[in-house]
């Protein structure tokens, strides 16, 4: 009696758990269609042949326009100099400097801002000088077509010295048109503020000689 009411209790607990299963083997999946209507990323991309697109155009354009040279403090001053009557905007500062390469954008930023107004750009890098080709990529890839310089002293404090640092990269001077210092950057005891500059600049160019 024990054993059928056993076997009446299993077959009444199969037929309740029958409906919790996987799918019957039996059922036909949905089909997978045969092609992708998009490429995937792995696959490359075949040119068209029409040509290349304008902006690649214009990037090629700016890099034959962005070059550098090796300096020293005299012909730095000659250049300055050279741009009495403009406002002269110096970003002294390197490759290897994570502040200065967070910074050069808005460098290169101003100069297409203002250039058409008066604006005069000036980059000296503090790199070693054998390091030329690395700091001429940089400026080819920041689209730097302003003059760029590298200081013959290198990354030592006789750079500082020489091109009158106070302080610590990036370091940023502003010219007034009679080609005497007008503003440095950053402050004392402060970081540089990119707005502050932007103002500076402004105000400089609404000045007349």
């Amino acid at each position: 009696m024990k054993t059928l009411r056993s076997l009446l209790v299993a077959l009444l607990v199969g037929v309740m758990l029958s409906g919790c299963g996987p799918e019957p083997a039996g059922e036909p999946a949905p089909p997978v269609p045969t092609e992708s209507p998009v490429p995937e990323p792995s696959d490359p991309v075949e040119p068209t042949g029409e040509g290349e697109p304008l902006d690649e155009q214009a990037a090629d354009t700016d890099t034959a326009d962005v070059s550098v040279r090796v300096i020293d403090e005299q012909e730095f001053d000659e250049v300055v100099s050279s741009y009495r009557g403009d406002v002269v905007l110096v970003d002294f500062w390197a490759t290897w400097c994570v502040a200065c390469v967070d910074l050069f954008p808005h460098t290169v930023e101003l100069h297409q801002r203002f250039a058409d107004q008066g604006l005069r750009v000036i980059s000296v890098s503090f790199d070693e000088p054998d390091m030329e080709e690395n700091v001429l990529k940089f400026l080819q890839e920041q689209g730097a077509t302003f003059d760029n310089f590298i200081s013959q002293y290198g990354s030592g404090i006789e750079s500082a010295d020489n091109f009158d640092l106070p302080g610590p990269l990036p370091y940023i001077v502003l010219y007034d048109r009679a080609g005497e210092v007008a503003h440095t950057f950053p402050e004392p005891r402060s970081a540089v503020d990119p707005a502050a500059i932007d103002q500076a600049v402004e105000a400089l160019l609404a000045t007349e000689l």
